[in-house]
């Protein structure tokens, strides 16, 4: 073709496109809902169940590391979240307990499958950790999402 350097891939298939040489993509047809009904699970009630999760760390230009530990009721949609200077487990079930005293203590709590919430690093896995000690403590059943 005599083009030095040679453009992109995007671009070559752009020109193709714009000049009516290229075929149309097949597409695979979209979901077809073949009419069963399905049962609804009937949202929980407010302060039922809440579902929590651990971000981070998180840098921001210029300040130290943190963690986010968020929770959401999911009958309610009240949510709360709680800064962590670290995602260590104490201070996760610290942070829990303290947004609970806040938004009150549930009778079950989902968590993620992180090990700082559920507690189990070799070789401790058959142990509680902090955060599903402190749900027990509480009468709270956890669980995973996962």
């Amino acid at each position: 073709m005599g083009v030095e350097p040679l453009p992109n891939r995007w671009t070559i298939e752009r020109e193709i496109t714009r000049a009516g040489l290229a075929k149309p993509r097949r597409r695979l047809p979209g979901y077809e809902p073949k009419g069963v009904p399905y049962p609804a699970i009937p949202p929980p009630e407010p302060g039922a169940l809440h579902q929590a999760d651990l971000i981070g760390p998180r840098h921001l230009f210029g300040g130290v590391e943190f963690c986010a530990f968020n929770l959401i009721d999911v009958g309610s949609h009240e949510a709360a979240s709680e800064i962590l200077p670290a995602p260590r487990p104490n201070l996760v079930a610290a942070g829990l307990v303290r947004i609970w005293s806040v938004v009150g203590v549930p009778p079950v709590a989902q968590f993620d499958n992180h090990s700082n919430l559920r507690g189990g690093i070799p070789p401790a896995y058959a142990y509680f950790g902090p955060v599903v000690a402190t749900c027990l403590d509480l009468g709270v059943v956890p669980g995973s999402s996962r």
